[in-house]
């Protein structure tokens, strides 16, 4: 049997943007309804799964693969904050569950 936790608890919700973010851009809010690409120590609202024009529909809860900066967080509940709009780093932010890591490749797995 193989591991899979792909479609665990997924949400996807649609955000105004202030302009078009690519496939895979952590997003912070913004403002009212609207997310914005993050910055290092931003706190993660989700993960773009596709954008066209000024709105994204975002992955705000379920597993996802992501790659990250310094050090990987814990397995288990850990904290974590974006690095940049494509990295994630441990730090204040939000909990995610790791249930995996790939120190050759530099992604770790979580549940949002």
């Amino acid at each position: 049997m193989a591991i899979s936790f792909n479609g665990i608890n997924e949400q996807v919700m649609t955000f105004y943007t202030d302009k078009e973010l690519e496939e895979g851009t952590l997003v912070t809010l913004t403002d009212n309804a609207t997310v914005g690409e993050c910055s290092d120590g931003d706190i993660i609202v989700g993960i773009v799964l596709s954008c066209s024009g000024n709105v994204a529909a975002v992955q705000t809860a379920g597993y996802a693969q992501l790659p990250y900066s310094g050090t990987a967080p814990d397995f288990g509940y850990s904290m974590i904050c974006a690095a940049s709009g494509t990295e994630i780093q441990s730090g204040e932010g939000r909990e995610a569950l790791i249930v995996e890591k790939n120190s050759t490749d530099k992604y770790v797995g979580v549940i949002l």
